[in-house]
């Protein structure tokens, strides 16, 4: 008897970073009555913990687009909130796949003195390393549970890798 092993390709190396999901809250929307969602994690590389994120969207809302709020910086024991930032994207819709767009964080619920020193406009620019690591970092969240998928399936966003 023969077996045959599958023909698919073992990625080269690892994603530089993944997404762990910590807690998953609903509530009842107030504006709209809609089943409304935030999922809190941690975006984790080698080296420890990148950032903290929280998702945010309402069930079967359109009009409620989803919201990426980002906490960049260093996390742990000897860590300071004022040496982290947060940064918040919003998803845009377009006709062929939407994307993720930065806005303005200051009226968020996560900036608060005890996660950052820092919200960031719109226009700011979010601090290197973490400029280059964004798109990766989406790119973990969506791929971190089948239940943030149904605020936007994976094939109807574009994390700013390639065009979209």
């Amino acid at each position: 008897m023969t077996i045959k092993t599958p023909r698919t390709l073992a990625p080269s190396h690892p994603p530089p970073f993944r997404a762990v999901p910590w807690s998953d809250s609903t509530q009842v929307c107030p504006c709209c009555d809609g089943e409304a969602h935030v999922i809190l994690g941690g975006i984790f590389a080698q080296n420890g913990i990148r950032a903290v994120y929280l998702v945010s969207w309402t069930r079967d809302r359109p009009q409620h687009v989803p919201h990426i709020d980002l906490i960049l910086g260093p996390w742990g024991l000897d860590s300071q909130a004022s040496a982290r930032v947060l940064v918040t994207l919003a998803y845009r819709r377009k006709p062929q796949g939407g994307r993720f767009v930065q806005i303005d964080s200051e009226k968020r619920l996560a900036n608060s003195p005890l996660y950052c020193g820092r919200a960031l406009a719109a226009r700011e620019a979010i601090p290197s390393p973490f400029s280059e690591e964004l798109p990766l970092f989406i790119d973990a969240i969506w791929e971190s549970g089948p239940f943030i998928n149904e605020a936007l399936p994976s094939h109807t966003y574009n994390s700013g890798r390639s065009q979209g």
